[in-house]
């Protein structure tokens, strides 16, 4: 006769490790198979990326792209404002992704994220996304305009 385990026993055989090395194998293999598939967590996030994430049915991919493909059929979106705003789109899951830069998809380049930026001192270099008022996109104009004004007023 054999006596049926109870569920405390079965949840301690769950829970039990390995002893062998062909059981950690086992083990390892087995629980690598259950987990998602990883992403470069740490590199430059991209437009493909995004895509391949779009055909593994990503529901923030779908939309992020489903919006873009929108802007770019717009009467009114010239190639400036559909290169923003792939820019601008690759910015925003950057950062909700935890990654620092992302791949600029018209020249290739990796740029830094605001929040990558955020932590160090300004270089003066005008980053895209620079969070200390002195990058590109017009938030630092009164900044750059009040900081000329001292450097002429000091002559």
């Amino acid at each position: 006769d054999v006596a049926a385990a109870s569920p405390a026993d079965s949840a301690k055989a769950q829970l039990r490790r390995p002893t062998s090395p062909a059981e950690k194998t086992t083990t390892s293999l087995a629980d690598q198979a259950q987990l998602p598939r990883p992403r470069r967590a740490l590199g430059p996030l991209s437009l493909q990326e995004v895509k391949e994430a779009s055909e593994e049915g990503d529901a923030v991919a779908i939309k992020a792209l489903s919006d873009l493909e929108r802007l770019q059929r717009s009467a009114g979106a010239d190639g400036e404002r559909r290169n923003r705003a792939a820019w601008g789109l690759l910015h925003r899951l950057a950062t909700k992704q935890g990654r620092e830069q992302y791949y600029d998809p018209k020249t290739g380049f990796s740029v830094f994220t605001a929040t990558a930026l955020k932590p160090k001192a300004c270089c003066g270099f005008t980053c895209r996304h620079c969070p200390h008022g002195n990058g590109p996109t017009g938030l630092s104009s009164a900044a750059a305009d009040q900081k000329l004004c001292t450097v002429a007023s000091n002559w």
